[in-house]
């Protein structure tokens, strides 16, 4: 046999081993994860929005209302650092407004954003590999998920009328997803309602395609 012929069967071989690895590891591969290894990635991802902001009285709001408010639910990767940033409130009334800043009366309210590198969008509003932001009022910092550089989660946006790329968004409807592409509850799934279709421990795809419109 010649050593050309020989080498392509040993490459042929190899293929074929390759394949049935991979075949191999979709079938064990679980559906779902098992409640046991949900609370064993707790630490790493941890349930929030459970301890209300100082003075705040906060409605459980059930995933079926969050979907009709969000305008779409982002699959994506934080990318780099948390932002802070002010808004300065303003009147309707010019004259009164600028009285009010006269005086040093104006009211400055301070927000904390993430920057997050689009995947996809349940509604298909944004384009793969997209940058926005997602942003929250200050007093939601101890509330909501402490995101890091890497971190991918799903989470349901509504645009902000003064910047086009920055979304405002809740804790709940928020995912963490895993490296190996399970989705875990932001929030306390014991308080809201949340059918077996968007709970913890199925793979981002299926809770994608739950959370369409």
């Amino acid at each position: 046999m010649k050593t050309t012929n020989k080498r392509n069967i040993i490459v042929a071989g190899i293929s074929l081993m390759c394949c049935v690895c991979c075949v191999l590891s979709m079938c064990l591969s679980p559906k779902r994860l098992d409640s046991e290894h949900i609370e064993s990635l707790r630490d790493e991802y941890p349930v929030c929005g459970i301890n209300a902001p100082a003075g705040l009285i906060l409605r459980n709001t059930p995933i079926d209302e969050v979907k009709e408010r969000a305008e779409s639910f982002v699959y994506g990767e934080v990318v780099g650092d948390m932002m802070k940033y002010n808004v300065t409130t303003s009147l309707s009334n010019k004259a009164l407004s600028e009285k009010r800043n006269q005086n040093g009366i104006d009211e400055i309210f301070e927000f904390y954003e993430y920057t997050i590198e689009v995947i996809s969008d349940t509604e298909g509003k944004y384009e793969k590999g997209e940058l926005i932001t997602i942003a929250a009022n200050m007093d939601f910092i101890d509330y909501n998920p402490v995101l890091s550089e890497g971190m991918r989660i799903v989470v349901p946006v509504a645009k902000d009328k003064n910047k086009h790329s920055r979304n405002n968004y809740v804790v709940n409807g928020m995912y963490y997803v895993t490296p190996d592409g399970y989705v875990l509850a932001a929030f306390d799934e014991g308080s809201v309602s949340v059918s077996r279709g968007l709970s913890s421990g199925i793979k981002v795809e299926t809770l994608l395609k739950n959370l369409k419109k």
